[in-house]
């Protein structure tokens, strides 16, 4: 969490630094939205 946290404040939330946490929440969000599919 430290890294991250290093990431998005020192480089900035589009850093490259931040595509690999970004792509872990997506498929995270992916994963919880396929949980609750309420069709």
């Amino acid at each position: 969490i430290a890294d991250y946290l290093q990431c998005s404040l020192v480089e900035g939330k589009d850093s490259g630094c931040m595509d690999e946490y970004n792509q872990k929440e997506r498929s995270r969000r992916e994963k919880t939205r396929n949980a609750i599919d309420l069709d």
